[in-house]
């Protein structure tokens, strides 16, 4: 008998994917794609956290301690009253930015500058020594006119000139006055004295 014929090969067809895509284009697994997105939720929280550090920074107050030598003043800053020197012991807290100071003493001019602080910041401000207020000089009624008026060694003018007072640049000083009249010649010394306060010579 002769050899059995071989049996005819069947082919099968595949069904192609219903997405169209090739078998290499498989998408990516869950926890790939959960990574990835992890991965960028961290990175964008590490940004998050830069940027709130700095507006934090940025919005940080600053504070000032104000001082004045030889002397004491009343501190104003943007016209609000924050105090008297030698008498608050914290720091005044402020915005960053430029602010203006003003120190106020009855007995002298007042004292005023402009001062820039950044955020964090604690700045010491010590101003120049207070310039005290002249003390006015009262010339007394029964004066002659004619009598004139010297003062360290300056002559003033006469007592009618004079307009019945003159004042002491430097009040906290004592000074010597020469009063020279047709009936004779005084002389005495004036001070020291408190900026602003008045003397008087009869």
């Amino acid at each position: 008998a002769g050899a059995p014929s071989p049996s005819p090969r069947r082919m099968v067809a595949l069904p192609r994917p219903r997405s169209g895509r090739a078998p290499h284009d498989l998408p990516t697994p869950a926890s790939e794609a959960a990574g990835d997105s992890a991965v960028g939720d961290v990175a964008e929280g590490a940004g998050d956290g830069s940027e709130a550090e700095a507006e934090a920074e940025a919005e940080a107050p600053a504070y000032v301690s104000v001082y004045v030598p030889e002397s004491w003043g009343h501190i104003y800053i943007d016209g609000v009253y924050e105090g008297r020197t030698g008498e608050r012991r914290e720091p005044i807290q402020v915005a960053p930015g430029t602010h203006t100071l003003t120190v106020k003493n009855d007995l002298a001019f007042p004292y005023e500058e402009r001062f820039t602080v950044a955020p964090g910041e604690t700045l010491d401000i010590t101003t120049p020594a207070l310039r005290r207020r002249p003390a006015p000089v009262l010339l007394g009624e029964d004066l002659d006119a004619h009598c004139t008026i010297s003062v360290d060694g300056t002559p003033l003018g006469s007592v009618g000139s004079l307009g019945g007072s003159f004042s002491l640049d430097a009040p906290d000083q004592p000074h010597t006055v020469r009063l020279a009249c047709p009936d004779g010649t005084r002389q005495f010394t004036l001070g020291p004295l408190l900026g602003g306060e008045a003397a008087r010579i009869p």
